[in-house]
Order: structure tokens, then C-alpha cells, then sequence
């Protein structure tokens, strides 16, 4: 199932509760952007992923996202 939220930094990312999912999303440097990646997703619109991977990849948040899972 498609997931559109929140990507937010401010919520602690527990990897038992992510799933793996593909999430487009803006990036400065580039026109399309879209990685793979563990994402968790909260009940209230908003989804989280490890911190150190968004400070790798230059990911600013918030911002919204759109996520397609991986089977």
C-alpha cells in the first residue's frame, strides 16, 4: 500500500518497527529523487528513517514523501 507523510527527523527511528519501502522525495541537488530504504511509519501521517542515513544522503526535514513498499 502507497503511504504519503511526514518525513520527520524528531521522532526516535526504531529499526523492529520499519519496513522496507521505496520514497520519492525533493533533494537539492537533484529533480527526482527516490531511494530505498527503512522507513517507519507513525499513526499520525508521519514517517521516520534512520538519521544517519537522511545526513548521508542530504535529506532535509520535514518535508512530505511518498512511499511504494518492496515485496
Amino acid at each position: 500500500e502507497k503511504v504519503t507523510g511526514l518525513l520527520i527527523s524528531s521522532r526516535t527511528f526504531n529499526p523492529e518497527e520499519a519496513r522496507e519501502m521505496l520514497i520519492s522525495l525533493e533533494h537539492p541537488d537533484h529533480d527526482f529523487f527516490a531511494v530505498k530504504t527503512l522507513i517507519q511509519v507513525h499513526g499520525d501521517g508521519q514517517v521516520s528513517m534512520e538519521p544517519e542515513v537522511m545526513e548521508e544522503l542530504g535529506i532535509i526535514a520535514p518535508q512530505k514523501i511518498t512511499a511504494i513498499p518492496i515485496y
